[in-house]
């Protein structure tokens, strides 16, 4: 189970790529959208040591052990054996293509309900769409873990990944593409109990693909400010995203690869954070109200958006580029990371009770892979998929995660039959 360690995949893409080697690649090829002073960049890396620091510590330690200890009687909520429900399968399969083919041909698929979120109201029908999107990755895992293990449904595996991995590039998320691949990878390795390096190599190749189709994609939406509404035209778009970004690649001879691993690092991103607080200070309502977001966490969790209109939403990025890089408003958005969402809350202590809840969830997530049960493996699978990200803000981050395991659960015994040892 090591190479899904949770403190060891949270430790790779929260701090070593954000805050790590990437870094030398942003700042050789010239791809910088913030320009902080090498003191706000040192100020950056404490923040981010000790928050990385708090995480290791706390979870290396038995400060959480009577919590975990306690929710081992739980364990009956999972299901012990792999043995997928096809009845179910078929409906989740078909329930996707449904909701998915809905979006699309209402100009809101994907990456569309970001950039143009200002048009769109977030209702019950979008939650739904959310946990089928879920669900039907979900799917995936299982088909493929079941196939790998015990070479059964071989088509109907090779069918749901096709289809999930359509959607995802009609979708224009880089991460999503990849972790499609993730997704078998990690199948395998459960199956099969060793490392599937051609899978590896894949999955790393399917990362540079994801960059090389989704940037050029999500930038022609962006200055065209054309909304496709059906499969044809958003394979245009992409078409057209990419024809135009090859012609700047290849003019201005920036490669592929600089670009990814430039697109890794926040560092620069969380130093003008703290040059904004320090010259400015934050100020409602021109600024979030950061700790609002922050000890409202229990309520943005179980509270649904119909009674409660203002709601925090995840557009912090947004508000960052429109307020502080473009003065104005803006579509373009940013990787806000936990970090700086919890420094812009209250500082160094914000960062070390931020990081101490984060380190809790990994090891209640390692808790569930190491149960023995595959529906807990599944269950810590799906949570751990929220769980290792630097994308959002930490109330987000944590608002995702805790639904995410609340998804697993019920998925797991909704899909799986109940066979006991």
């Amino acid at each position: 189970m090591s190479i899904i360690n949770p403190i060891i995949v949270t430790s790779i893409f929260m701090f070593l790529l954000p805050y790590g080697f990437p870094v030398l690649f942003q700042y050789s090829n010239g791809e910088i959208r913030y320009y902080p002073t090498y003191i706000s960049l040192a100020k950056s890396m404490l923040y981010v040591n000790a928050g990385f620091i708090t995480l290791w510590y706390s979870y290396k330690s038995l400060l959480f052990n009577p919590i975990l200890y306690s929710l081992k009687k739980y364990s009956k909520l999972f299901v012990h054996k792999l043995v997928v429900k096809k009845t179910y399968t078929y409906f989740f399969l078909l329930s996707s293509i449904i909701l998915n083919f809905r979006s699309i041909y209402s100009g809101s698929y994907g990456v569309l309900a970001t950039i143009y979120a200002d048009n769109k109201e977030i209702g019950a029908f979008d939650q739904i769409e959310y946990l089928v999107a879920t669900a039907l990755k979900g799917v995936v895992f299982l088909l493929a873990w079941q196939y790998f293990k015990y070479k059964r449904s071989k088509k109907l595996f090779i069918f749901a990944f096709s289809l999930l991995l359509f959607f995802q590039i009609l979708a224009g998320y880089k991460g999503a593409i990849v972790m499609t691949f993730i997704i078998i990878f990690i199948a395998n390795y459960l199956a099969l109990k060793k490392i599937n390096f051609k899978l590896g190599i894949i999955c790393f190749i399917s990362l540079i693909i994801a960059y090389g189709l989704v940037n050029p994609y999500r930038e022609y939406l962006v200055y065209s400010k054309e909304i496709p509404n059906s499969i044809s035209s958003i394979f245009d778009c992409i078409y057209n995203g990419v024809l135009i970004q090859n012609q700047i690649i290849t003019s201005e001879e920036v490669s592929i690869i600089d670009e990814v691993m430039s697109r890794f690092t926040t560092l620069p991103e969380l130093a003008t954070f703290i040059e904004y607080k320090e010259k400015f200070g934050l100020h409602i309502p021109r600024d979030p109200d950061f700790l609002y977001y922050f000890y409202t966490i229990p309520a943005q969790l179980f509270v649904p958006r119909f009674l409660w209109p203002d709601k925090p939403v995840n557009d912090l990025g947004v508000w960052w580029v429109s307020n502080t890089v473009t003065g104005n408003m803006s579509n373009s958005s940013t990787a806000f990371g936990p970090v700086g969402f919890l420094y812009l809350t209250f500082d160094i202590l914000a960062v070390i009770i931020g990081f101490l809840i984060i380190s809790f969830l990994l090891k209640l997530c390692e808790q569930l892979l190491n149960s023995g049960k595959d529906g807990a493996v599944l269950t810590g699978v799906i949570f751990l998929s929220s769980l290792y990200t630097n994308e959002a803000g930490f109330n987000t981050y944590v608002v995702e995660g805790i639904r995410f395991l609340i998804i697993g659960i019920i998925f797991q015994a909704i899909i799986l039959r109940r066979i006991w040892k």
